[in-house]
């Protein structure tokens, strides 16, 4: 709960550093937009893995030989990266 209280908490701050200087040039505004989305997608994967954490910590369920949360966790990790890769 805390890593989402924090992500939460730059999410927000972010999305007002981007609402106070967007006006400034085009090129600040993409650039503050950019850095503003994949703060909000890590936001939403962030979310995702409070909520896998709080439901499958107290289950112990295999997926060939791996625990599913650590499945979910590398797939929320890989998701993450790629879409930082990708922009």
């Amino acid at each position: 709960m805390l890593l989402l209280l924090i992500t939460i908490a730059v999410s927000v701050t972010i999305y007002l550093v981007y609402l106070i200087f967007y006006p400034l040039s085009t090129s600040t505004e993409k650039a503050l937009d950019r850095i503003d989305s994949t703060f909000k997608i890590i936001l939403v994967y962030v979310i995702v893995f409070v909520v896998l954490v709080a439901d499958l910590y107290t289950q112990d369920r295999k997926v060939a030989g791996m625990s599913l949360l650590l499945l979910f966790l590398y797939i929320i990790f890989a998701l993450v990266i790629l879409n930082m890769v990708l922009w």
